[in-house]
């Protein structure tokens, strides 16, 4: 496969509490905006293929037979489309399926369209149990454990082995937060101390409410394209220099680690690989990463190999992964904890905020330079994980 396969194009809706919009409204939306960006230079009625990255729209919204829907609402109605769903990385899932269709030759062009519409259920503990529904569902979730109090434990064992302290995961929701102040498209554009993020309501401990990512809704597009394609619709394409996805047990009684997501290490390894990388921390410039709890981008970032088991706590504290940091900008986007985490949609979300970086769109949160970048998507606590870098 000698095909090159570029992000060309983008659109999203603000990740939000939407009410007063349905499914359709929100793929809709998403999507025009990708076609109104692109209206000169390429007509949309020609994208060749929609993949759709969802994760319980069945459970959300009463809405199965995904594909077909998304692709009427999009107005693309003869086109071959394609739900992927893989928990909370769906999104991600999605892109990855979409690259090794352009990739094989089969697709010229492929819409990767992420959406999830979580408010439809108004009662939390209906939310909390479709959440949940991504563990084991036999060994944990029949039992009692729901999302929040499995991560709750792994930060404890991280906690246990390597002196991680609330103060750490604090600074992460603290960080996040203050990022998505400059994001319009952010779900929560307010700041909190550390101070504050350790006083909020505790759900599991040491996850207090603002260590944990919120109920949203919303949709986020990317249109890829090969080489010859992707040139005539943009001056200025990026390149999916990766494409990666690492696995472990659904279960954690299973795993012989609570401290490492063995699933960003195997995929980590292999995009680095992909995108000839002999050393991340010096030549990756941004990271998107899961932050659906902030203990997960710790996790993350520990099993992106950016830093040593037990060291991205306080790093983080110590300011290293702020947009003005001495180390990678992590998250400026104000990742899932503050931007929102729509599950569907979040993995596409992600490449959305490194394109606008690489662009040099980004506005007031832009950061300076960016030629390689990562995204990091996790599914449940870890069973799955997706990695994509961007290259210009």
């Amino acid at each position: 496969m000698t095909n090159r396969v570029a992000l060309v194009a983008i659109g999203e809706t603000k990740y939000d509490e939407h009410w007063d919009y349905s499914l359709r409204d929100l793929a809709s939306m998403a999507a025009q905006k990708l076609y109104m960006s692109i209206f000169d230079r390429f007509d949309y009625r020609n994208i060749e293929s929609i993949f759709v990255g969802n994760a319980a729209s069945a459970a959300f919204t009463g809405q199965l037979h995904l594909n077909a829907f998304v692709a009427d609402a999009i107005g693309l109605t003869n086109k071959p489309s394609l739900r992927i769903e893989a928990a909370d990385a769906s999104g991600a899932a999605a892109v990855r399926a979409a690259y090794f269709a352009i990739k094989s030759g089969m697709f010229n062009t492929a819409l990767v369209l992420g959406i999830e519409k979580m408010t439809e259920l108004t009662v939390s503990t209906q939310i909390n149990t479709v959440q949940s529904s991504v563990l084991d569902r036999e060994w944990e979730e029949d039992a009692g454990l729901s999302l929040a109090a499995a991560y709750a434990i792994m930060a404890r064992k991280h906690f246990e082995t390597y002196g991680t302290t609330r103060e750490h995961l604090a600074a992460v929701s603290a960080k996040n937060h203050e990022h998505a102040v400059l994001n319009p498209n952010a779900q929560f554009r307010r700041a909190f101390s550390i101070e504050q993020v350790l006083k909020a309501t505790m759900v599991a401990e040491p996850l207090s409410l603002l260590d944990c990512s919120p109920t949203s809704d919303g949709a986020s597009a990317i249109l890829l394209a090969n080489e010859d394609l992707a040139r005539k619709i943009t001056d200025d394409p990026i390149w999916i220099s990766a494409s990666a996805q690492g696995s472990d047990t659904i279960s954690l009684m299973a795993r012989d680690s609570l401290t490492t997501l063995k699933s960003v290490r195997s995929a980590a390894e292999d995009a680095y690989k992909q995108a000839k990388i002999a050393d991340p921390k010096k030549e990756i410039k941004l990271i998107e990463a899961h932050d659906s709890f902030t203990i997960t981008e710790l996790l993350a970032l520990e099993g992106l190999k950016i830093y040593e088991p037990g060291q991205a706590g306080p790093a983080t504290l110590a300011g290293e992964t702020h947009r003005e940091g001495s180390g990678i900008p992590v998250n400026v986007s104000g990742g899932l904890k503050a931007k929102g985490h729509p599950l569907g949609a979040t993995g596409v979300g992600q490449l959305v905020e490194l394109a606008l970086q690489m662009w040099g769109n980004a506005g007031e949160r832009q950061v300076d330079d960016v030629d390689r970048a990562l995204a990091v998507s996790i599914g449940g606590t870890g069973a799955t994980s997706f990695i994509h870098i961007l290259s210009r």
